[in-house]
């Protein structure tokens, strides 16, 4: 089992108030980052996952921090799923979440809807 945190903003009279939510269902990430898309006072600031350092460790924990979200589809081709991709351009996510042969990881995820982009900076020319 993995947790996702999730940092985002409200904003309230003129400031930006900050707030995490926990999520241990990916189906809910998914669905959270696209109401938060649709909102003009809400905006995604950064994604967290908490994975078992190795699986058969359960007590042992890693924290790895998400660049992107893209929405992929489980093995029935009808439900959204969301595909992590890590700073390190490691994809985790799919159907089989934490399985050795991970399906996600053969998706071209660049060619799927995209609901947590990456923070892009702009070199300075």
């Amino acid at each position: 089992m993995s947790y996702v945190f999730i940092n985002y903003a409200i904003k309230q009279g003129g400031a930006w108030v900050s707030q995490t939510t926990i999520f241990w269902r990916h189906e809910d990430v998914l669905a959270f980052c696209q109401q938060i898309n649709k909102d003009k006072k809400r905006k995604l600031l950064d994604v967290l996952m908490l994975l078992p350092a190795e699986l058969d460790l359960a007590h042992q924990w890693s924290v790895v921090p998400i660049k992107e979200i893209y929405v992929s589809k489980i093995e029935d081709g009808e439900t959204d799923f969301p595909l992590y991709v890590t700073v390190e351009d490691e994809i985790v996510g799919g159907h089989t979440f934490g399985a050795a042969n991970d399906a996600a990881a053969s998706i071209d995820y660049r060619m799927l809807p995209r609901v947590f982009p990456a923070n892009i900076v702009k070199q300075a020319r």
